[in-house]
């Protein structure tokens, strides 16, 4: 919740991109109005309700090509409950929720701005359970015929796509931190999770290289080295020195420039500096999200302090 607060005390956002719980955070960001109070209260009211709530156990569940651990009733409600679909297709910004298109073998983002989407807004809401289905725990889920779940990880090209000049990067985990904190797990449930979770750090470590190999300022809650010794590919400052130029024109009057020509830009990474490990697990006790959000509001005001010097 501390980078959400970050974010919404600070910027105007206008493009978001979730994947996971990322995705099911930022529909409930949206349909609240952008009031981080209404969201923290939603998921205080999550957190009263367990873990038994969202992870529901039925064995057996085979209406795809395998089984899942559990069922996403639970999942379906909190969606149902507080995501609002108008709300989202309303909002003047764009919304993307990104989910594994297994049928196909690619990730897919379900967009506001799609046509299908505004032709079929509940697609959206099959969306982002989809995007939430995290594999071997809860089941895929089937969207106009074919099969989706948890995307992994957003490619951060949309936002370079979209010209975004301060890309907000929120991770639930520290990009020094090793994939294989659950490995004692029973059943060798969390063995692949924890695959998948090094293939996911590894995606988003490359995605962050090629931000700064475009010229975006790389700014850590948690300084790491992996990006240390990438350089700016040769050209990309005179690029956005033309394009920062060209905007800065008033059209009313071209021979005027604003004061401000060159557009700093910006790639904050905000990961929990200290993570509450169970909320990583189906077994996230009540309190544990409470707790969390405590610590992350804390952790990212340190952070904005350091982020005002250093832009």
């Amino acid at each position: 919740m501390g980078p959400i607060k970050f974010l919404t005390d600070r910027s105007n956002l206008v493009f978001i991109e979730g994947v996971s719980a990322g995705a099911l955070v930022a529909a409930i960001l949206i349909s609240c109005d952008f009031n981080i109070e209404k969201l923290i209260q939603v998921w205080l009211e999550i957190d009263q309700l367990g873990a038994n709530h969202i992870f529901r156990t039925r064995w057996g569940v085979k209406d795809w090509m395998g089984k899942s651990w559990y069922i996403n009733d639970g999942i379906k409600e909190l969606i149902n409950r507080y995501v609002g679909i108008d709300k989202l297709m309303a909002w003047d910004g764009e919304f993307i929720a990104v989910a594994d298109n297994i049928t196909r073998g690619r990730n897919e983002a379900f967009s506001t701005k799609d046509g299908r989407i505004q032709k079929n807004p509940l697609l959206m809401r099959d969306a982002i359970l989809a995007s939430a289905s995290l594999g071997l725990l809860l089941p895929p889920v089937a969207i106009e015929g074919e099969w989706y779940r948890d995307g992994g990880t957003c490619s951060l090209a949309a936002s370079l796509e979209r010209d975004i000049d301060n890309i907000f990067v929120v991770l639930n985990h520290r990009l020094d931190e090793g994939a294989g904190e659950h490995q004692e797990e029973e059943l060798g449930v969390y063995q692949g999770i924890n695959q998948f979770r090094g293939m996911t750090r590894n995606s988003i470590v490359k995605d962050i290289k090629y931000l700064k190999s475009e010229g975006y300022k790389i700014n850590e809650q948690n300084p790491t080295d992996l990006f240390d010794n990438v350089k700016v590919k040769t050209g990309v400052q005179f690029k956005h020195l033309v394009k920062d130029t060209i905007n800065a024109v008033n059209p009313l009057n071209p021979e005027s420039l604003e004061e401000r020509v060159i557009v700093q830009r910006t790639a904050p990474i905000f990961t929990p500096t200290n993570p509450v490990q169970t909320l990583k697990t189906d077994k996230f006790r009540k309190g544990d999200i409470k707790l969390a959000t405590d610590r992350s509001i804390k952790e990212v005001e340190e952070f904005a302090e350091r982020l005002a010097k250093e832009l």
